[in-house]
């Protein structure tokens, strides 16, 4: 099985190992589907690469909309050497058409609902085109991860889990309900404290969508977590932090940071994607409240919204410093294939770039209503330097004084390398696209150091 990464595609690139952000989660969870008879070799490439002529019956892959042309280049690679390869995922389950141009056979949705089905008609010398589940797995029948294939010293964060399935939030530029649909379910808590307990020493990462959205379980979960003194992150939807029974024992539990989908400071952008239930005049407060818990806020922006126009990067940098935002992932309106936001632009005439590698968050793809592309762009890369100079995160973590503060520091430091490096690749690029760059009422977005 192999995780591809559109950064290893360059032949120097083949043999250099990193420390990733975090493991191959979904890889190693259909490795947990699979029959113990059969042996499992899994390839992440964010940290090593592919070897070719290493022998195997049959390739398993899977992608994102941005790691799809280095997959399709990796898949075309094997069956050359005769290997069959399937794939799966959210952009194979998109454009499943597209993928079987690639690949010898796709799965389609959630792997409990194919991946033993493929498997036997594999070894009987009969596998389809096409997989494709009856259903949405239920809680208690997710397949767990063999963190054993992979070696915790090649990520940051090693230890990572999901515990639900699915949002019912539909937001018109998420793939997430398109993938694991509307309803949403638990894996038991009885389960998911087993696994717990059995992780490594070091921070845990749950990348469930949504862990409060059924605040009843996620109170369950953190009583239960209480005893083992762990410090944890998580994502959670603004709605679901009103509640302070449920953020107190998130504390408890050892909560130390949520990402927070507040996407834009604009209320008409958010009723535009339909996320109305973020209240603009609410984040302030809501940032407040968490760091009086102590836990921390990653806060996630989206760039290239309808109703955005050149004012909009120094308006949103400027509030996530005032309100003390402890880390920010800005990134531009993505149309991933098979969202609602995808199919409008699509059938407004917008979109006029499909290479996928370019649908990472940082490319500009479409043509926004209110900004030229090679402005957002702009915008996007001054966002980030700003937010990110050692100024800024200075008085954004200046007064913070609990159990966050040592993480968010470190998250601060980790995006800081991170910008750093960006702009270095960027070089002159940057500097072509910077001298466009959009002005304000109160100077230039070009980063003043």
């Amino acid at each position: 099985m192999i995780a591809p990464d559109e950064h290893r595609r360059s032949p120097e690139a083949a043999d250099r190992r990193a420390k990733a952000l975090l493991p191959p989660l979904g890889l190693l969870t259909v490795a947990g589907l699979t029959p113990p008879d059969i042996d499992v070799e899994l390839i992440d490439e964010s940290v090593t690469g592919v070897d070719y002529c290493r022998s195997a019956d049959l390739v398993g892959l899977t992608a994102t909309t941005a790691n799809a042309p280095r997959a399709y280049e990796i898949a075309g690679e094997f069956r050359n050497r005769g290997v069959p390869v399937v794939m799966g995922g959210i952009h194979a389950t998109a454009l499943p058409h597209e993928a079987l141009q690639y690949v010898d056979a796709v799965g389609w949705g959630e792997a409990e609902g194919f991946w033993t089905d493929l498997l036997t008609d594999f070894k009987a010398g009969k596998l389809k085109k096409l997989y494709r589940g009856s259903g949405l797995a239920p809680g208690e029948a997710f397949g767990r991860p063999r963190r054993e294939l992979i070696t915790p010293r090649d990520y940051l964060l090693f230890n990572s889990l999901q515990t639900t399935r699915g949002c019912p939030m539909d937001c018109s530029f998420c793939s997430v309900t398109k993938f694991y649909g509307r309803r949403y379910r638990q894996y038991p808590v009885e389960s998911v404290m087993e696994e717990l307990r059995a992780l490594p020493p070091g921070p845990i990462v749950f990348v469930d969508d949504n862990i409060l959205c059924s605040p009843a379980h996620a109170r369950r979960l953190f009583k239960e977590m209480i005893p083992l003194r762990r410090e944890w992150l998580g994502q959670a939807s603004t709605n679901c932090l009103e509640d302070d029974e449920t953020i107190a024992l998130a504390a408890q539990s050892g909560c130390r940071c949520f990402f927070v989908g507040l996407e834009s400071v604009r209320q008409d952008n958010l009723k535009s994607v339909h996320k109305s239930f973020n209240r603009v005049e609410r984040f302030a407060g809501m940032i407040k409240k968490l760091h009086r818990f102590g836990i921390g806020i990653i806060g996630a922006f989206i760039f290239g919204l309808d109703h955005d126009d050149e004012k909009v990067f120094r308006q949103t940098v400027k509030f996530a410093q005032r309100a003390k935002v402890d880390a920010a992932q800005f990134s531009v309106l993505i149309p991933l294939p098979g969202t609602t936001d995808s199919d409008a632009l699509e059938n407004q005439g917008r979109i006029f770039d499909r290479d996928w590698s370019h649908y990472n968050g940082t490319c500009v793809v479409f043509q926004p209503r209110g900004l030229q592309p090679p402005v957002l762009e702009a915008g996007l890369h001054w966002a980030y330097n700003h937010f990110y100079s050692l100024g800024s995160i200075v008085r954004r973590m200046w007064g913070h004084r609990g159990k966050h503060k040592p993480l968010s520091w470190k998250i601060n430091l980790a995006f800081r390398v991170r910008v750093e490096n960006w702009l270095r690749v960027l070089g002159s690029e940057l500097s072509t696209s910077c001298a466009a760059s959009p002005s304000a009422s109160d100077g230039s977005l070009v980063s003043r150091g």
